[in-house]
């Protein structure tokens, strides 16, 4: 039996998140093409008109067996006010906050099975104490080792994405290379050309834009008025990735005359990140100049990666 209950004003997660979010639990495991998405909590928040006032619903989730559609190469799963899950393959309603529904993990498919599957929900662990668990839940994922960033051997406005692995200590992940199903703490990621870039910008009234380019856009920067802006100079891009190996890409919300001046923005200029990247790997900065044409000229471009877990640090001037 589904219990929703507590509806109250002063649900101090609610008023910190302001809009529907997952408490915990609600971790997917997979056999096959069957999901299976464990009992949890949640908290659904709406106004309340006549008062005036956000008040918001603490439901606790019973587990969901479920057989998703398979038409699609990545499947974007929600969990519903009526304690369901749809399956979404756009990327459009997931930066733009909603009430109803939830999103709480990604499926990805090949030749129709799923291969890799991540839940937005903490690492299973009974024996972590509770301030370990606290701090696991403000950390995103972590290039462990490779996942470097390089101009694209055939088309030099392309990143290539080398061979490497990525820590999650906030969320666990499945891959079907591994051990189908079950929950681990390393994405495996494979050297690819990253095919689609999913370019993410401020839309001017608190929320976000999601645009699909086929390259780096060097041109353009977000100045916050929903509209990308002329780049007269150089910009600051911050390249993200999640485990089903989609590219995110937020236009630098700045402009600096020089190389070096953005290098120093990239280290002290505050940027509003896009909901969406939460869950996602930080996979570099892209310093890049205005008519830049070729990733791989040092005049115009530089990859900056993230240090790793161990704290080595590396830095591409491609």
């Amino acid at each position: 039996m589904t219990t929703i209950n507590y509806p109250t004003d002063n649900d101090i997660t609610a008023r910190l998140l302001g809009t529907s979010a997952l408490k915990r639990g609600c971790e997917i495991t997979f056999v096959g093409n069957t999901i299976t998405v464990a009992t949890g909590e949640a908290v659904f928040n709406y106004v309340d008109q006549e008062a005036n006032l956000l008040r918001s619903v603490n439901a606790i989730i019973p587990e969901i067996t479920d057989t998703p559609p398979t038409t699609s190469t990545v499947l974007y799963i929600y969990l519903t006010e009526n304690l369901t899950l749809e399956y979404d393959t756009s990327l459009a309603n997931a930066t733009t906050p909603n009430s109803a529904r939830i999103q709480i993990g990604t499926l990805t498919y090949a030749s129709g099975n799923i291969i890799t599957a991540i839940d937005l929900t903490d690492v299973s662990q009974t024996n972590v104490p509770e301030a370990i668990r606290d701090l696991q839940y403000t950390m995103r994922p972590l290039r462990k080792q490779g996942v470097d960033l390089e101009a694209d051997a055939v088309n030099p406005m392309k990143v290539a994405v080398g061979a490497g692995q990525v820590l999650y200590l906030s969320g666990a992940v499945k891959q079907a290379a591994a051990i189908p199903g079950v929950s681990q703490n390393i994405l495996e990621v494979p050297a690819f050309t990253i095919p689609q870039y999913n370019y993410l910008y401020r839309d001017g009234a608190g929320g976000w834009i999601l645009s699909q380019e086929t390259e780096i856009i060097p041109d353009d920067y977000d100045d916050g008025s929903g509209t990308p802006a002329n780049v007269t100079g150089w910009s600051v891009q911050k390249l993200y990735g999640d485990a089903s190996f989609t590219i995110y890409v937020q236009y630098g919300q700045g402009i600096y005359r020089t190389y070096r001046e953005a290098f120093q923005g990239m280290i002290v200029d505050p940027v509003v990140n896009a909901p969406l990247v939460e869950g996602a790997y930080f996979a570099g900065h892209l310093l890049i100049r205005r008519n830049c044409n070729d990733l791989n000229n040092e005049s115009r471009c530089a990859i900056i990666l993230p240090p790793f877990v161990n704290g080595e640090h590396n830095v591409t001037k491609s």
